[in-house]
């Protein structure tokens, strides 16, 4: 077991899925100076479903414990918050991606939601909520009904003279 300090950098999207950013800041810890984090490490992807913090802000710092060995593997909730990164600019131009970022997806989930309802349907409630009160033979007969009366032919309007 060892333990890594990772900097949340933010939601991000990669060949149109979204994760949380985490930088490995482990032995890296007084880069944060006040100066411009200029890429040096690159980020570690995280599914954004399985939050390492569920309340973490871009440009928090925090503490994981980890497994030892080749694999990155971080436990969850063992996060420790250690700080912030000192470059504001930095901070605020990962914050602004970030809440982007989470606006895609929170309107991805509204139109997936209304797209589900069918409206056009919906005028046929009265009639299922009927239908399911009735006996099966009941049923069918309303069935029957339903039909024949979507399928008779449009009556022609006699002309006035």
């Amino acid at each position: 077991m060892r333990t890594v300090t990772l900097l949340y950098v933010g939601m991000r999207e990669d060949d149109s899925k979204y994760y949380d950013a985490w930088v490995d800041l482990t032995g890296h810890e007084d880069g944060n100076d006040g100066e411009e984090f200029k890429n040096k490490y690159p980020p570690r992807l995280f599914d954004h479903k399985s939050r390492l913090i569920e309340e973490a802000r871009p440009g928090q710092i925090f503490s994981f414990d980890a497994d030892d060995g080749d694999t990155f593997i971080v436990h969850l909730g063992t996060g420790k918050y250690l700080g912030m990164w000192l470059n504001v600019q930095d901070v605020t131009k990962w914050q602004v991606s970030h809440l982007a970022n989470i606006r895609v997806v929170e309107m991805a989930e509204i139109i997936k939601k209304e797209g589900a309802n069918r409206f056009d349907l919906e005028i046929l409630r009265p009639f299922r909520d009927s239908y399911r009160a009735l006996q099966p033979t009941q049923r069918h007969m309303l069935l029957a009904q339903m039909l024949e009366f979507v399928t008779q032919p449009k009556k022609k309007k006699k002309k006035r003279r």
